[in-house]
């Protein structure tokens, strides 16, 4: 199949998202296919946002034309590195704001975690902020980010994909919801914080003997950086650090 097939292939599902979120459809067509599926190609991407367009990302979000609970999510989503599937089926039952502990459970037809184990994520300081904010908007739902239209049903992840297209208006290099994930992470790296630390808090499993002799969960290691990382994305700092570049 030709590029040009691909690309309408992807505006085709977005479309097909939106109308599924609006109640447009009774269920949507093209769920679960992926451009693998229809002669494309799975493309590897790379990009990852900078300080200063995570500044820009941020004083931006207040504007963006979309419900308040998807401004929530995208700031959520890069504070906490996980993959957009894991966010948007957690439940309020997985979440303890007074342990700061969200449960994360392994994946099922209810969960889209991409993970064989439960895990348990630490909630930095901002996390916690983020999903305060959100319970006012997802009312009576077992979900913490239900549809905006429906809060029964659970908001399609793509949702935020087409949500970020909708208002990235040029100030920005093209970047998606799952970009977020690969910019806290690289982040993370170049505030050396621990591989074996970060890998843990975006769920990767351990490699080799390492997976079979340790047991340990990092959980304070974790929280800790974390809470590193939501000091870096606090948009004062960002702010200020900008000022300082200037002069």
């Amino acid at each position: 199949m030709i590029e040009a097939d691909v690309i309408g292939w992807s505006k085709l599902r977005l479309l097909c998202n939106y109308a599924e979120s609006r109640e447009y459809v009774a269920s949507n067509p093209v769920l679960g296919l992926k451009a693998i599926h229809i002669g494309g190609k799975e493309i590897s991407r790379d990009r990852v946002l900078d300080l200063s367009e995570i500044t820009i990302l941020l004083n931006s979000l207040s504007e963006w034309k979309t419900h308040d609970s998807n401004k929530l999510a995208v700031h959520f989503v890069l504070s906490c590195g996980q993959r957009i599937g894991a966010v948007f089926s957690a439940k309020w039952a997985d979440i303890d704001l007074k342990e700061e502990i969200w449960t994360i459970p392994a994946s099922s037809e209810h969960y889209f975690t991409k993970s064989d184990e439960e895990r348990k994520l630490p909630l930095s300081s901002l996390m916690i902020e983020l999903l305060t904010k959100q319970r006012e908007f997802s009312g009576n739902s077992e979900f913490v980010w239900p549809a905006v239209t429906n809060p029964l049903k659970v908001m399609i992840k793509d949702t935020l994909s087409s949500v970020i297209q909708r208002n990235n208006f040029g100030e920005l290099d093209h970047w998606t919801a799952h970009d977020l994930r690969r910019t806290a992470v690289t982040h993370m790296a170049e505030m050396s914080i621990p591989f074996k630390v970060s890998e843990k808090i975006v769920g990767h499993k351990m490699a080799g003997v390492m997976a079979v002799y340790n047991r340990y969960n990092y959980l304070e290691e974790q929280r800790d950086a974390l809470n590193q990382w939501a000091k870096r994305i606090d948009i004062n700092n960002l702010i200020s650090a900008d000022l300082e570049d200037v002069n």
